[in-house]
């Protein structure tokens, strides 16, 4: 799914960034996602909670987090 998200400044809605079966919900699509993004950061229950009310948001606006995310990640290895 990663491979997707957009690493760079984002100047339209990534739409089709995460993508997930027509007919269902895209809230495994979206946790899935936001998991990868946040792959080796320890989460409390408070974090996941706000993960699990983040997987309810529109996939391209959970897909700019995850972009925010792998783009901090360039920037502090820099």
């Amino acid at each position: 799914m990663a491979d997707r998200i957009p690493l760079h400044p984002i100047q339209e809605p990534p739409y089709s960034a995460i993508q997930y079966e027509p007919g269902t919900m895209s809230a495994p699509a979206n946790e899935e996602a936001l998991r990868e993004a946040l792959s080796g950061v320890e989460l409390g229950a408070y974090d996941e909670a706000i993960l699990k009310w983040m997987t309810l948001w529109e996939t391209a606006t959970v897909a700019t987090v995850c972009s925010w995310l792998y783009r901090v990640r360039e920037v502090d290895r820099g």
